[in-house]
């Protein structure tokens, strides 16, 4: 295993942010969770896969191009590249996809409180 520091930052922000979505599939596996805590849930998750995640993929697309680059088996690199942003494109778009679907879910729990249903126990 590599030593996190020498790691670009790019690829120690994305295994940072794996670890965020590993903490929160923990968190959402087991317990109840209020309304109004999934509702602020979705903000939180609207603002980083529905916003941030599209914004970096298509930063990355960007990247591709900077470096003249060469294929270990000899083809074009360029075709590489543009599948690789095409793919990227299309996951952002995606994305924004289901920024839509989170803010629909989050507007249907807008005004919810939450009381322990007394037939469930913790």
């Amino acid at each position: 295993m590599t030593d996190d520091g020498n790691r670009p930052t790019v690829v120690r922000a994305s295994a940072y942010a794996c670890t965020a979505l590993d903490a929160l599939q923990a968190a959402s596996e087991f317990d109840d969770i209020k309304g109004q805590d999934v509702y602020a849930a979705l903000g939180e998750l609207k603002s980083g896969v529905g916003d941030r995640l599209p914004t970096s993929l298509r930063n990355l697309v960007r990247s591709l191009d900077a470096y003249d680059v060469r294929e270990d088996d000899g083809s074009d690199p360029a075709l590489a590249i543009a599948k690789a942003a095409d793919h990227l494109g299309e996951a952002a778009t995606m994305l924004e996809l289901v920024w839509d679907r989170l803010e629909q879910a989050q507007t249907a729990l807008r005004g919810q409180s939450a009381h322990q249903r007394p037939d469930r126990t913790t």
